[in-house]
């Protein structure tokens, strides 16, 4: 493997933003194609989320069946640490078999969502035990709110951008927006009879293009998870966080975070308020980063790539050759 990132700034001047996935990413066997390191350098990190959710989770992450991983992965108390383990071992087996830290060549990280608290782990923050755990009890906390008599509904919005301004505005206004993805996407969410009164009074002639129904149950960034935050806030141990090795750039704010307090406190905040993602990518934009997305997935990277800068996946363990 090549050490394709350089360091030393004068040899590589450009700034690098590291981003981590949310959910959203159902594929089969998200570790299957490093099965060749699982019993040797895998081995101890196995080990140890497994340990710290008291379950042999990780075999779940070989197993290649997309009729398993459809059904597992739709619980988001399984999907969560999945993705974020995967994250965490995609970087992990790059810093082992290329000898070099992406992170510490990097100038920033930030996550979408779920990946925020991915962001929080590779940049030092917490530890691998300590996120593993946390994201799983968000994962219960969400699938315990569920209410049987509620119907949700979450629609990703395909907008014209000379109307992001007056759609962010009025989604917000009526309380069902929940991810400002670009200026050509929102995510929104609520009660179905909620989003369809809602949508019916949009302002702008055909300022929306396409509606895309998500396959989404848990009321992701809405109000009623402030509920489950208190509790989130208590699995932390703020004695033993330590500051980021890099800023992190909050969902919450759009902003560069560079205190360990303020940034876990952001990512938990965020749980009941919109994801500001266009706020975050315009920031590296205006400042000229180079986007490097890790996996699992291509949606970030996707997602990325409608914002003028240079993007470049980095989805799995072979695509850090392709550099």
């Amino acid at each position: 493997m090549k050490l394709w990132l350089s360091c030393t700034r004068k040899q590589n001047p450009a700034s690098h933003a590291v981003t981590c996935p949310g959910q959203g990413i159902i594929q089969a066997g998200f570790l299957g194609p490093y099965a060749q390191y699982r019993d040797n350098l895998l081995s101890p990190v196995l080990e140890e989320i497994d340990q710290a959710l008291d379950m042999k989770f990780t075999e779940n992450l070989f197993n290649q069946d997309p009729g398993f991983a459809r059904d597992w992965l739709m619980h988001t108390a399984n999907a969560q640490p999945a993705i974020l383990s995967t994250t965490y071992i995609i970087n992990y087996l790059y810093e082992q078999v290329a000898g070099q830290s992406l992170i510490d060549c990097s100038d920033a990280i930030l996550g979408h969502s779920l990946g925020e608290y991915s962001a929080l782990l590779l940049s030092g923050v917490t530890d691998l035990s300590t996120a593993v755990r946390l994201v799983r009890r968000r994962g219960e906390l969400m699938q315990s709110l569920l209410d049987p008599t509620s119907d949700y509904g979450m629609m990703a919005l395909m907008i014209r951008p000379n109307q992001f301004d007056s759609l962010v505005s009025y989604f917000q206004e009526h309380r069902v927006l929940a991810n400002i993805n670009s200026f050509q996407q929102l995510v929104i969410l609520g009660e179905k009879s909620q989003l369809h009164s809602v949508l019916s009074e949009v302002p702008g002639k055909k300022s929306i293009l396409k509606k895309i129904n998500l396959p989404v149950q848990i009321p992701f960034h809405n109000e009623l998870l402030s509920q489950i935050e208190p509790e989130l806030t208590g699995l932390v141990d703020f004695s033993s966080i330590k500051q980021p090795r890099i800023p992190i750039i909050s969902n919450l704010s759009g902003e560069k975070v560079l205190d360990a307090k303020q940034a876990v406190s952001n990512t938990i905040a965020v749980n009941s308020k919109p994801v500001q993602w266009v706020k975050s990518l315009s920031l590296l934009q205006a400042e000229n980063y180079r986007v490097l997305n890790l996996g699992p997935g291509e949606v970030l990277h996707n997602l990325n790539s409608k914002f003028d800068l240079e993007n470049v996946s980095l989805s799995s363990l072979a695509s850090f050759n392709d550099i």
